[in-house]
């Protein structure tokens, strides 16, 4: 995210000549950032029905193994699942 507002700023302030765009450009970026947190992760039990068009049905028994590891990793390190 530095990264990113450094290179706006730095782009707003040669190229535009203004040398707010920095502040501007984090500020901005760092209301975002703190807004998206807020939301919770997105992690169905179930694949999206897109997905199993675009890629098959075979998805669906990857997709469980992948959610029975995580579930398994998250058991053996304490770590609460979201839900």
């Amino acid at each position: 995210m530095v990264l990113v507002a450094i290179l706006i700023g730095g782009f707003g302030g040669v190229v535009l000549h203004r040398p707010h765009t920095l502040i501007y450009a984090f500020a901005i970026l760092r209301l975002f950032t703190d807004i998206a947190i807020l939301f919770p992760e997105y992690n169905p039990d179930e694949p999206p029905r897109w997905m199993i068009k675009l890629f098959g049905a075979g998805i669906t028994e990857a997709w469980h193994r992948k959610r029975a590891r995580e579930r398994s990793f998250a058991e053996e390190s304490e770590i609460p699942l979201p839900r």
